[in-house]
């Protein structure tokens, strides 16, 4: 079947639970709390020391067409727009980033051309990461109908090594549907429609979703085709301490109740030889997971911990609940998280807010300010 190589050896039944998982990202426009902390800031290009910055969701803009932003006015007084693009961390994963760009009005475009190695993405990502697109990718359209992208890409785009097709998948799939007006993507090169990639010809024959998962990996005791995709968010930290959550699709062993099985594996943390930091105590347990009422408007995850998630100072972890909350929101239909410890609501935490209400998916992933 097509996705075979598309996943390096990851079992074939493995991936058609992918596609029940559905790992969609969400829109949280007043949904619930806001996580977002008071930031670090970060000079373009260099990344700044301190903790972990503020996580969040998609991209601005209502996607008509190539896709429409909303822009604010800098300091220097020029008109700016948030835009979350995939780019290769210095361990070779693939990261969320949200750039403040020049206003367009085409974010999907913008966020394309901030894919392509020697474009204007040298000059704001933090130090470390990189474009995965070959320099010189031109994007000759983009196209947005009925949830799909259709991108059309010039004869450049094919100058890539083969060891590094599926990270340029992951970095034009994710970063595309991180607009709520994508859910696929299908590719072209002047023109004709790819039925492989085409370097190491990975198949093409189904339109590229996030189903598909990041930067995958499977435990040790999954067995092919019984296994569930779970896509759980670490810690990772470049060299001059600039800290970001990482998305990792891990299949584990088969679940009638992926959401509990993420949170344990966010519990477990990041493998052995993985240079990502774990977010929880390995003492934690994960009591109970209750996922949304079908029924509800705003699609609620209850996360209940025990109390070795909280700190000395008997408060959560801010990263620890904005990696609850990122990867909650990378289930389908899940569009808020309340964290309770001990079956109760009233949580401190250690941006000194406070868990008694559900908590959106916020604005901006990773964000870098220029």
């Amino acid at each position: 079947m097509a996705y075979r190589r598309w996943i390096k050896g990851i079992g074939l039944s493995a991936l058609t639970v992918l596609l029940a998982s559905g790992c969609s990202m969400f829109n949280a426009e007043d949904t619930g709390q806001a996580i977002d902390p008071p930031q670090q800031e970060t000079v373009a290009g260099t990344g700044s020391a301190g903790g972990a910055v503020p996580v969040g969701g998609t991209l601005s803009g209502t996607g008509a067409d190539t896709g429409s932003g909303s822009g604010k006015q800098s300091q220097s007084g020029q008109v700016t727009m948030p835009v979350t693009v995939y780019l290769q961390d210095e361990n070779g994963l693939m990261a969320p980033v949200t750039l403040s760009v020049p206003f367009s009005e085409s974010v999907a475009r913008v966020a394309m051309e901030h894919l392509v190695s020697g474009g204007p993405v040298d000059q704001l990502a933090p130090k470390g990461f990189k474009a995965v697109l070959p320099a010189g990718t031109k994007i000759i359209s983009l196209d947005i109908k009925d949830k799909s992208a259709v991108v059309d890409l010039s004869k450049e785009f094919a100058k890539y090594d083969a060891k590094d097709e599926r990270r340029i998948m992951e970095a034009i799939t994710w970063t595309l549907t991180s607009l709520p007006s994508v859910e696929s993507v299908q590719l072209r090169i002047n023109g004709q429609a790819l039925k492989e990639m085409p370097v190491a010809k990975t198949p093409l024959d189904e339109p590229l979703t996030r189903a598909k998962g990041i930067n995958l990996e499977k435990s040790a005791n999954v067995q092919y085709g019984q296994a569930t995709p779970v896509t759980v968010y670490f810690v990772g930290k470049t060299s001059d301490e600039f800290s970001y959550y990482v998305p990792v699709t891990r299949l584990v062993p088969l679940t009638d109740n992926a959401a509990k099985a993420a949170v344990e594996q966010l519990i477990a943390g990041p493998f052995p030889a993985s240079k990502l930091h774990s977010v929880l105590l390995p003492d934690v347990e994960a009591i109970d997971v209750k996922t949304p009422d079908p029924a509800a408007e705003a699609k609620t995850v209850t996360v209940n911990l025990s109390a070795e998630a909280l700190g000395p100072d008997s408060k959560l972890p801010a990263e620890a609940a904005q990696a609850l909350v990122l990867t909650m929101t990378e289930m389908a239909g899940v569009h808020q998280v309340n964290i309770q410890i001990e079956g109760k609501s009233d949580v401190k935490m250690t941006d000194n807010q406070n868990a008694a209400k559900a908590m959106a998916r916020p604005s901006k992933l990773n964000p870098i300010k220029s």
